[in-house]
């Protein structure tokens, strides 16, 4: 008699089976659902709630062009990428107010539990097995740090969750040679650079180099890289022609003053502008009222749209997109170059306090304090063991992990030739400590006050690599050399 046919997985797990590629890990995955249920139920039990007052971030068009102007006014954005606002507008468009916090919170939260699985194939990819990748996933995406992002309505969780995903894709395509996990990759890197301005046109050429060491892949990470660089060179090109700023974002100038020309007291500017030393527009501090910058210094370019023309916001922050601040960050630029060379012990001072601010741990952002709070005794545990944070609030594990991973990419060099496994990892390490420190560097040489947010943007993809890396190299330093084979004699025996 004839045995009856198994009956097929059901549909969710064949989706996460198409998804991950991994067969014989539903039982993992489903347990790591589980996990990630219960930790947010804990953290809602002991007060964590989700924070949808962003309506006042400089970040943030105003709330009313969002939901009554939406197009005409992400055209005319310029201050910041156009995703996260675009994001913004459609959910005050679809969602009803009432229901308005409940379903973003869930939302957040579903980013998260897909940069949770996007974790556990990034590891499963670079040879973790599931033993070891699904509880380390896991505990990655249940830090006090996501947790307390994941509870604030701004894009720095998505942001982490797609540095995450990004890796994860172009693991998937250089070990399985995939295209459709290249492709992947390519639009996870147009997605960072279309929601955060840190992520620089110049990030995004260099993103796809690493591909190139993969011979399977080099024809169509060309083509896919040309793709990515024409949309967010589009991009760049639409804010030049409509506001004179060739970039993602027209605040350079405005973040370099606040480290240099901001910090200098306004008579001292005063008297140096009096003297023709100084530009007349930088005398105030940055990112204020258009109407302080002299009209006589700034030309005021762009449509006739609200976006670019009202000077605050309809709930009384000020509209940092105006079209003077573009004009005026021009000025300030040139300012902050100029302290960089005549006066450049102010600088070095604003660089000192800038890498303090970066390695401190990430829930010392203003905006997550009272969820991280919130979450009491576990923040406090996780900053002085988890993040080595003890008496003087420095983040040191930052740097063990970063070390860890800068020494498997030398190992997965160096092994490269002989180990087809080094071969494959060694564009995924290229990519991720290169994004590691790029956004590391960003964070330093053109932040001062929010340096730690940037950490929290690439803190779980340190973590998982930092495990992975170390990982590999106590396997490799312990796995027994295989015999070299005997040497075949060429002559023939008579």
């Amino acid at each position: 008699m004839a045995e009856r046919a198994a009956a097929p997985p059901k549909l969710p797990v064949r989706i996460l089976r198409a998804v991950l590629g991994f067969r014989g890990d539903g039982w993992w995955i489903a347990l790591m659902v589980l996990g990630f249920a219960a930790v947010r139920y804990q953290a809602w039990k002991h007060g964590l709630r989700f924070d949808t007052n962003a309506f006042w971030y400089w970040h943030v068009l105003d709330e009313d062009l969002l939901r009554n102007d939406l197009l005409r006014s992400l055209y005319a954005l310029h201050a910041q990428p156009p995703l996260y606002n675009l994001f913004y507008g459609l959910a005050l468009k679809v969602i009803p107010d009432a229901h308005f916090p409940l379903v973003v919170a869930n939302t957040y939260r579903l980013v998260s539990l897909a940069g949770m699985l996007g974790a556990y194939g990034l590891l499963r990819e670079l040879g973790m097995r599931p033993l070891a990748a699904a509880p380390l996933a896991l505990l990655v995406f249940s830090t006090p740090v996501v947790l307390a992002y994941e509870s604030n309505f701004f894009y720095t969780a998505p942001i982490a969750v797609m540095v995450v995903l990004s890796a994860w894709a172009l693991a998937r395509a250089c070990v399985r040679k995939s295209r459709g996990a290249l492709y992947a990759f390519a639009f996870f890197v147009v997605a960072l650079a279309f929601t955060r301005a840190t992520f620089h046109p110049a990030w995004v050429v260099l993103a796809f180099l690493p591909v190139l060491l993969v011979r399977e892949l080099r024809r169509p990470a060309l083509a896919s890289g040309a793709v990515a660089a024409l949309l967010v060179g589009a991009l760049c090109l639409k804010n030049g022609l409509l506001i004179g700023s060739w970039g993602t974002s027209s605040w350079l100038g405005m973040n370099l003053a606040r480290m240099t020309t901001d910090r200098i007291p306004v008579e001292e500017k005063r008297k140096w502008a009096k003297t023709g030393g100084f530009d007349p527009v930088c005398v105030r501090g940055s990112f204020g009222l258009a109407r302080q910058y002299p009209k006589a210094h700034i030309v005021i370019r762009g449509p006739d749209l609200p976006a670019l023309r009202r000077e605050r916001k309809s709930e009384g922050s000020v509209n940092h997109n105006h079209a003077a601040s573009a004009d005026a960050s021009k000025h300030f630029r040139a300012c902050a170059l100029r302290v960089v060379q005549e006066r450049p012990e102010v600088y070095r001072k604003s660089l000192r306090e800038a890498f303090v601010l970066f390695v401190k741990p990430p829930t010392d952002w203003f905006l997550v304090v009272g969820h991280a709070k919130a979450m009491g005794k576990y923040t406090k545990w996780y900053a002085r063991w988890a993040l080595g944070a003890r008496k003087t609030g420095i983040s040191f594990a930052f740097f063990a992990e970063l070390t860890i991973v800068l020494v498997a990419l030398v190992v997965a060099f160096v092994r490269r030739r002989r180990h087809p496994t080094a071969a494959a990892h060694l564009p995924v390490l290229l990519f991720s400590a290169g994004t590691i420190v790029f956004i590391s560097l960003v964070a330093v040489f053109a932040e001062l006050g929010e340096n730690m947010r940037f950490r929290a943007e690439i803190e779980p993809l340190v973590q998982l690599l930092a495990f992975s890396s170390l990982g590999a190299l106590i396997m490799a330093a312990f796995k027994p050399r295989s015999p070299a084979p005997p040497e075949v004699s060429s002559r023939r025996e008579s």
